[in-house]
């Protein structure tokens, strides 16, 4: 008797493989539409970076300036908690298009904005939406796309990236000379419309969530998505809690009662990521006060940090336990390390350096193309380095790069030596930045990718947050952006992190048994 999948394999033995191009016929609007919201989510982020400092000049309210990079970061913590929830309880398409729908809208309310408080609420607005569109779209991935297409579209995904970051800085700049400012924030929405329509028909196709799957403990779980509140890799789940694969806070596909505990678990971490949003938005309203108001704000933003963010992550990331915790700490690292010093560079050299915005933003340009340069060389395994090579040579960049961009703080130091130092900083980074996702994926068991990997983006985006409220405070009480000593002393404060980056990057090995 023939068995029957040796006939099967050797009747389809001749025929050409399926492929694996996200870019086939059935595919490629779907990937052109993700690609083009990324692209433009990438240009936004680094055009506001040169296109701020002319907006404070023309709006006032500079007391404003950190918040107005803090605000969307801080506010994307809640927009990832949601979107993750979300998706796994219905399908990925209404939080999608809410996440866009936000994003956009904050975008107009910036543009049109009259003073600092309105375009700071605006960015706030889009900040949620984009931390809900910018989780949904690995969802879609996972949904629409087979399995063996999936790296291929991740790979585009970076690759989406690398436009914007070589051309945004200069474009922002001429967009501000010619145009103005206003126009760096109401362009965006006029491209993002026909990238939805093109993933239109797949959001379609999409009616349901993924049929659940038993897990090894008898209970269901999520096809997509991880739990509300998931495992780490050592056991422990991403609010800093034991779980089991039978606790309350397993996915509920059973009776209506798990699906009330579920449901509460959920209310609880998107409570906690409220509480850690308004937390970092007090420190930065802390940093623009004086004298015991300061202090008040402090206490209290810092309490809702520290009360929230350790049960938002795996157990010991604080505090940098060995294996996955101390990756997830490095992620928060590395991000705060090089924002602190980014944001803060166009400000130096067209205040005290007399440049214009696209002259500064094509400091930012240079990173970004160190930053894919190093990202590139990762991927190929140069020199078979170990992981923890990767990233004390990347954090050590950093540290470097920085260093020498501090020099330009002197006014007899070149400018192009600003040019230089961001892009050995940006190299070390493309180095350290994805060896951080490649472990994180190493280091958790298949049914707690998707919880670790969130809460990589919440320590990403809650470091950045709270590394620019400290930044801002210096700004402010050293003098303002008229003064040279308060620039040194970000500079100082981000080399620093990025020192401590260096020095335990080599707990992310776990300590053997």
């Amino acid at each position: 008797m023939t068995d029957p999948e040796t006939s099967t394999t050797e009747a389809t033995a001749g025929a050409p493989p399926p492929s694996t191009s996200p870019f086939a016929p059935g595919l490629r609007a779907t990937t052109l539409g993700m690609l083009a919201l990324i692209a433009l989510g990438a240009f936004e982020a680094l055009a506001v970076s040169t296109a701020m400092p002319t907006v404070v000049a023309d709006l006032g309210g500079f007391e404003l300036y950190a918040t107005a990079f803090a605000g969307p970061v801080a506010a994307g913590v809640v927009g990832l908690t949601v979107a993750g929830l979300w998706s796994d309880r219905r399908s990925p398409v209404a939080p999608l298009l809410t996440g866009v729908a936000l994003f956009l809208a904050g975008l107009v309310v910036a543009g049109l904005a009259g003073s600092m408080p309105v375009l700071v609420t605006g960015r706030v607005v889009q900040g949620v939406g984009s931390g809900l569109y910018s989780v949904v779209l690995y969802v879609v991935v996972a949904r629409v796309y087979p399995e063996a297409t999936r790296p291929r579209v991740f790979a585009a995904f970076a690759a989406a990236w690398v436009v914007p970051g070589l051309i945004g800085p200069f474009l922002a700049g001429v967009i501000v000379e010619q145009v103005g400012w206003r126009w760096v924030f109401l362009g965006v929405p006029l491209l993002a419309v026909p990238a939805v329509l093109a993933l239109w028909p797949s959001l379609t196709a999409i009616r349901q969530g993924p049929p659940a799957r038993p897990d090894p403990g008898g209970s269901t779980s999520s096809g997509a998505g991880a739990p509300a509140s998931g495992t780490s890799a050592s056991g422990t789940s991403a609010s800093g809690t034991s779980a089991s694969a039978t606790s309350d806070d397993a996915p509920a596909t059973g009776p209506s009662g798990d699906r009330g505990s579920d449901a509460r678990a959920s209310t609880r971490l998107v409570a906690l990521s409220v509480v850690a949003a308004v937390g970092v938005l007090a420190l930065h309203h802390a940093g623009q006060q004086r004298g015991a108001e300061a202090l008040g704000w402090t206490v209290a933003g810092g309490a809702a940090v520290a009360l929230t963010l350790p049960r938002m992550l795996p157990t010991g990331t604080l505090r940098a336990a060995r294996g996955l915790p101390t990756v997830i700490a490095l992620r928060g690292l590395l991000s705060a390390a090089f924002t602190a010093a980014e944001v803060f560079m166009p400000l130096l050299l067209q205040t005290h350096r007399d440049l214009g915005p696209s002259a500064a933003g094509a400091v930012l340009t240079c990173a970004a193309v160190s930053w894919s340069t190093g990202s590139w060389l990762r991927g190929r395994g140069f020199g078979g380095w170990s992981d923890v090579r990767w990233l004390r040579v990347g954090a050590a960049g950093m540290v470097a790069g920085i260093a020498v961009v501090a020099l330009v703080v002197a006014p007899a130091v070149p400018v192009a030596v600003a040019y230089v130092g961001w892009t050995v900083a940006g190299l070390g980074m493309g180095l350290a930045f994805p060896t951080t996702s490649l472990l994180t994926l190493r280091l958790s068991p298949p049914e707690s990718q998707g919880a670790n990997s969130s809460a990589l983006q919440i320590m990403d985006s809650v470091s950045i947050a709270l590394v620019l409220a400290l930044s801002g405070a210096l700004l402010t009480a050293l003098g303002g952006p008229t003064a040279l000593r308060a620039f040194a002393a970000g500079f100082a404060l981000a080399a620093a992190v990025a020192l401590a980056a260096a020095l335990v990057s080599h707990r992310v090995v776990p300590r053997r048994e």
